[in-house]
């Protein structure tokens, strides 16, 4: 649900996540101190019960309101419906069957359009459905041909007035640092590194980044050469690195390469 969510959040609020029973304290800490105006909850009450939802109105001073639809990828769709509500320049698809994909694409797509999700070799009716709403020019698929087929990718082109094309590198780690090149020049504000083991971690990055930099894929104990050798492309002024040692260790924090 997060996933989708990064175009939809970046530059307005973050991404907090929230047990399926239960607001964790550290998250009622930020709550409070953020002062929400709204918030949004993403996804079914088989994600977040209605137990949150309305224990969350303590936190704003406005509405709590869900987003959501019966799977993943319609929650997408009720996602992209919220915050689009005509056609639409370009759009974002990726798998939603693994994460790291549109982990990464989130900052690029921030303000620009909104992330969807398919099957690899199908495109869920909901997702048809939005992509017919939105009437995108371009669509921009997110992944290799192991995440979306090519013969998903050619019936895209119904869709799309355009063009469809692919963004996507041999792995995600070398996907994550295509994404980067097509969207940031160097000098990027700010650079956010996240273990591609596991997505908690960089899953708040694409609201935090505001578009100004990317989320790169990190092993747990080094970087892939790939994306050191892009750290140094976009020398940026600031990097983050999410997680604790368990996800992101003190050698790839320290930058040290992944042997070749």
């Amino acid at each position: 649900d997060a996933l989708a969510a990064g175009p939809l959040a970046a530059g307005s609020g973050p991404i907090l996540m929230v047990r399926h029973n239960e607001i964790p304290a550290d998250i009622q800490a930020e709550l409070t101190r953020l002062k929400p105006g709204r918030i949004v909850v993403l996804g079914g009450a088989a994600a977040v019960s209605d137990a949150v939802v309305a224990a969350a109105g303590a936190y704003t001073s406005g509405t709590v309101t869900r987003l959501f639809g019966e799977d993943r990828f319609a929650t997408a769709a009720a996602i992209s419906g919220a915050a689009h509500s005509g056609q639409v320049a370009k759009v974002y698809i990726a798998t939603g069957t693994d994460f790291a994909d549109a982990l990464a694409g989130g900052p690029f797509a921030a303000g620009d359009g909104p992330i969807l999700l398919v099957q690899s070799d199908r495109i869920p009716a909901a997702t048809a459905t939005e992509l017919t709403r939105l009437k995108p020019q371009q669509i921009v698929v997110l992944g290799g041909p192991a995440a979306v087929s090519a013969d998903l990718m050619r019936s895209l082109g119904q869709y799309a007035s355009q063009s469809v094309s692919r963004i996507h590198g041999p792995d995600r780690y070398a996907t994550s640092v295509a994404i980067s090149q097509t969207a940031f020049n160097p000098g990027v504000p700010t650079l956010f590194l996240a273990t591609g083991t596991n997505f908690a971690d960089a899953l708040s990055a694409g609201a935090a980044s505001g578009g100004n930099g990317p989320v790169l894929l990190v092993r747990p104990d080094c970087v892939p050469l790939s994306v050191y050798n892009e750290i140094i492309r976009l020398n940026p002024k600031e990097i983050f690195v999410l997680g604790g040692t368990a996800a992101v260790g003190v050698g790839a924090q320290n930058l040290t390469k992944c042997p070749s």
